[in-house]
């Protein structure tokens, strides 16, 4: 008989208390031994929580149940398998159940194949998802009551402090002080967060910079001397790295600023662009003219110049140059428009799909590994190879019927032409009642005709059409 020992640990603390891998792993060999069984495979989540199922231990063990390759499992506790009742009712009824697979635990009394055995099972669900809310509310009531008495509540270091654990507090990193205050500097004279982003990494290089990063620094209390955690707030024991005068006015500057934006998304092409040049996103991007009356100049940049130098370091600073919206916009409105005049001639001339022979190539392909995977099976029902072997060779195939079932849909998607009347009936909405749309309808209309616009570095463009 083959059994699947099922281990888990999610956090080290529970390993210092007795629930590390290792300690599971040779408790439940031990249990094995004593029943005499000799037959077992280890699967063990290192680092996983119990609260929900994705787990690449636990989904490896589902398939080999569903291939009929396990006939029992054994954990060391029951909130190994999970903390969530309806999880582990779950697993039990839909998976261990139906494939005929009995179910045991090495430290609680209970049987699988008994209705007061099923019942206890259930009963245990229930306290073990119990004892997971429990701590969880315990650990909310822990950082707040630290909260309420002006003590830092954990987590990552904020930068430009370090954890003093013998004095039990925050203390100030001058070298990374002195960039925290000078960052609020200059954003209180104007610079953008990019560009405090970009001066913040020629800095102190070691550390992942971006306007993102820039913006949640300069809005965090903890360097005004505060400390918070959900409605709790109170005066933290720590030294502040800013005065209070300096942070309210950063936060006012932070409102001000967004006040001059538009609502998010509020853009004619937005969602539609990409880079000719690198093929990332291109974006919505807004410059302040801070000095005199305040005004927002609105262009369209690739993503990967858009967000800092941190976002660059992922594939080196793109070429693109920043394309003034309202031109572009204008543009591919009347391109749209000239189109939509008569339509049916673009249809037209739309090509077919050429992936038919790719198709053919792949499900030759997809027929071959499955005649594999059914001899390999055969084999084993044949006890020409052992469940290890099985298992093994198995693996192997399962990965690659995945790589070829996904570029098979991948063919398949692009064998697949549109219906070409909803593409028509934009269209025709651009032609009749352009000037009438609300931007949400014209935005709505694009979609329907417009697959992605290429925007290239000299503000030249190519849209590629749903066709």
């Amino acid at each position: 008989m083959t059994v699947a020992l099922y281990c888990r640990v999610s956090t080290d603390e529970q390993a210092t208390h007795g629930f590390s891998l290792e300690a599971q792993k040779d408790r439940l060999i031990a249990y094995c031994q004593s029943q005499g069984w000799q037959d077992y495979e280890v699967y063990s989540d290192d680092g996983y929580s119990g609260t929900n199922l994705e787990r690449p231990a636990l989904r490896r063990l589902i398939r080999h149940i569903e291939s009929g390759l396990i006939q029992s499992v054994v954990v060391y506790r029951l909130d190994r398998l999970s903390r969530r009742q309806r999880h582990v009712l779950y697993l039990l009824e839909e998976v261990f159940e139906r494939h005929g697979v009995a179910f045991k635990s090495a430290t609680e009394p209970f049987d699988t194949s008994t209705p007061l055995g099923k019942a206890m099972i259930g009963i245990l669900a229930v306290f073990a998802q119990l004892e997971r809310e429990t701590i969880i509310e315990r650990t909310k009531e822990g950082h707040h009551k630290r909260a309420r008495q002006g003590l830092w509540g954990g987590g990552p270091q904020p930068f430009g402090y370090r954890w003093n654990k013998e004095a039990g507090r925050l203390e100030v990193v001058p070298s990374e002080a002195r960039i925290v205050r000078e960052m609020f500097r200059r954003f209180l004279q104007g610079a953008s967060l990019v560009e405090i982003a970009d001066w913040a990494e020629s800095q102190y290089p070691n550390r992942w910079w971006d306007h993102n990063v820039a913006k949640a620094m300069l809005q965090r209390p903890i360097y005004a001397g505060h400390v918070h955690y959900g409605t709790a707030k109170a005066k933290g024991n720590h030294e502040p790295i800013i005065d209070e005068v300096t942070f309210q006015s950063a936060q006012r500057e932070m409102k001000r600023r967004d006040g001059l934006l538009p609502a998010r998304g509020e853009y004619l092409l937005s969602g539609l662009l990409r880079c000719g040049e690198c093929g990332e996103p291109v974006v919505h991007h807004h410059v302040h003219r801070t000095r005199g009356i305040p005004k927002v100049h609105d262009y369209y940049v690739c993503a990967r110049k858009h967000k800092g130098s941190g976002y660059r370091k992922l594939g080196g600073p793109c070429p693109s140059r920043h394309i003034p919206m309202d031109p572009l916009d204008d543009q591919v409105t009347q391109l749209v428009r000239s189109i939509a005049t008569s339509p049916e001639d673009l249809i037209s001339q739309a090509d077919e799909p050429e992936a038919e022979y790719e198709i053919a190539a792949l499900e030759a392909e997809l027929a071959s590994v499955e005649r594999k995977l059914r001899r390999w099976y055969d084999a084993f029902e044949e006890e020409a190879i052992d469940a290890r072997e099985l298992r093994r060779r198995v693996a192997d195939l399962e990965r690659e019927r995945g790589r070829i079932e996904l570029a098979l849909d991948e063919a398949r998607e692009r064998m697949r032409r549109p219906d070409p009347e909803p593409i028509l009936d934009a269209f025709h909405a651009i032609r009749d009642a352009w000037d009438d749309m609300e931007l949400s309808e014209k935005k709505t209309v694009l979609r329907a005709t417009i697959r992605q616009i290429l925007v290239f570095r000299d503000g030249s463009f190519r849209i590629e059409w749903n066709l």
